[in-house]
């Protein structure tokens, strides 16, 4: 295929890895023939995977990871598979931070056991009330 000067911009799903649009078009300022019809630029969230008013917390191993100091590299996160889809209000109350603007952060395998005994409590507090009513 002929290279262009205009591409259609790409993004990498972090949740199931599959390519998808972002809707954005890249304009090579040279308006040199430098680029495929699809310019994957980054990571994100694609339709299939996002949930209004969550955030996806994707669970890595951090030993096998590459850190770049205290931030993990998204290129060479290591993910175990794991995805926890958290409500904004709940992942504000927990982290005490401010959301992530790209919708999703990565998580080690001990905060997601963490976060899953949490729920277990949160569970067994509810199925108690419900009990007395």
């Amino acid at each position: 295929m002929d290279k262009s000067y205009v591409s259609m911009e790409g993004k990498m799903c972090v949740c199931c890895g599959k390519p998808f649009d972002s809707g954005a078009i890249l304009l090579d300022k040279r308006l040199k023939a430098s680029m495929e019809r699809q310019t994957v630029t980054g990571l994100g969230l694609c339709k299939e995977c996002q949930l209004d008013g969550f955030v996806t917390l994707i669970v890595i191993d951090e030993t096998k990871s590459e850190t770049n100091g205290n931030k993990i590299n998204p290129t060479q996160a290591w993910k175990t598979g794991e995805v926890v889809k958290m409500k904004h209000e709940a992942f504000k109350g927990i982290f005490k931070c401010e959301l992530p603007s790209n919708g999703f952060i990565y998580i080690d395998r001990e905060t997601a056991q963490v976060l899953e005994r949490l729920k277990e409590e949160a569970d067994g507090e509810d199925n108690r009330n419900n009990n007395k009513e």
